[in-house]
């Protein structure tokens, strides 16, 4: 199926959080940067090895992201980001989607905490992906379906097939990456 224009919003949307640096190109630099503040922000010093160990963890997404980059200049565009999106997303068999959502957000709920996350986790992973903190607590509020204040890695593989899939503009998840308009 195509993206509509509601979901192309929405990567577009992801993609501008992923910008770490708002040049309008997702780079190695940018996840970087965001490996940098996570590990800070969870108190890391740049000596420690768990610094490097989640440093290489972030550098992680930027690996399975890199074949994006079709012209090879080392970054990716919003319209190479948007065709990566399409054929793993879209054009994907619901099988595979699983298994893509399933893979990657198990993996960056290991890497900011693990099973289940806590708010604290949660406004760490705002801060480091550089999301507008303020918007922290309503995006776990959101996703926190359960209302148990923890967030299951079964309730963020929902939340991201929800912001990914629906064409809802209430859905919870679309507070996934913080407020859409925002």
């Amino acid at each position: 199926m195509m993206m509509t224009p509601f979901q192309r919003k929405k990567q577009e949307h992801y993609f501008k959080r992923l910008d770490a640096d708002h040049n309008g190109f997702i780079e190695r630099a940018d996840f970087e940067e965001i490996g940098q503040r996570l590990a800070t922000a969870f108190g890391f010093a740049p000596e420690n090895p768990v610094y490097a160990q989640i440093g290489a963890g972030v550098l992680r997404f930027w690996e399975a992201l890199a074949p994006a980059d079709t012209n090879k200049d080392g970054r990716i565009s919003l319209d190479e980001f948007l065709q990566l999106q399409q054929q793993a997303i879209y054009d994907a068999t619901p099988e595979q989607f699983d298994a893509h959502i399933g893979q990657s957000t198990r993996f960056i709920a290991a890497l900011i905490g693990g099973d289940p996350l806590t708010i604290r986790e949660w406004r760490i992973m705002f801060h480091a992906y550089r999301l507008p903190e303020e918007h922290a607590d309503e995006s776990f509020r959101r996703v926190d379906t359960n209302g148990d204040g923890r967030l299951s890695t079964e309730e963020l593989i929902a939340a991201v097939r929800e912001f990914e899939l629906s064409e809802d503009p209430n859905a919870p998840a679309n507070w996934l990456w913080g407020p859409l308009d925002d």
